[in-house]
């Protein structure tokens, strides 16, 4: 099952309020927010970090608004570092199952831990899932992004 159709599913099944919106692929969040018809701010950013701890690396999942910049420090106190930098794309892709630009909000391999979640601020987020042949959004509850 694809990540777009496990959390298709996993939105139904916890009764979320979302929509789907399906549009031309956009990688930056003032443009997909135009696509979407939302703020900057609403859009959740979805960032893998890796996180060198006592030589070996751990990845998280960082997720903060569209207007955010990561707090890399920050991320790497969760898992017990001093310093972090981007994971590289293919790393990224390999962890969630989406490429750099579409992750979304939520962790489904255990190998990333998702954290911090900094949306605490805005009402909806609206991830968007990028595949080979399928552009979509969908745009719910910021409460189940959290739970999940």
């Amino acid at each position: 099952m694809s990540v777009f159709d496990r959390l298709v599913f996993l939105f139904t099944n916890e009764n979320a309020r979302f929509r789907v919106i399906e549009h031309t692929p956009e990688g930056r969040s003032d443009l997909v927010a135009g696509v979407r018809g939302t703020t900057i701010a609403q859009g959740a950013k979805a960032i893998v970090c890796a996180i060198p701890v006592e030589g070996h690396e751990r990845y998280v999942l960082a997720v903060l608004p569209g207007d955010r910049r990561v707090d890399m420090k920050a991320v790497a106190r969760i898992v017990g570092g001093r310093k972090g930098r981007f994971a590289q794309a293919s790393l990224a892709e390999e962890l969630t199952g989406c490429v750099v630009g579409a992750i979304p909000p939520v962790a489904f391999n255990s190998s990333l831990k998702l954290g911090p979640v900094d949306i605490h601020r805005t009402h909806i987020i609206a991830p968007t899932k990028k595949s080979m042949d399928r552009y979509d959004s969908a745009v719910f509850s910021y409460r189940v992004a959290i739970l999940r």
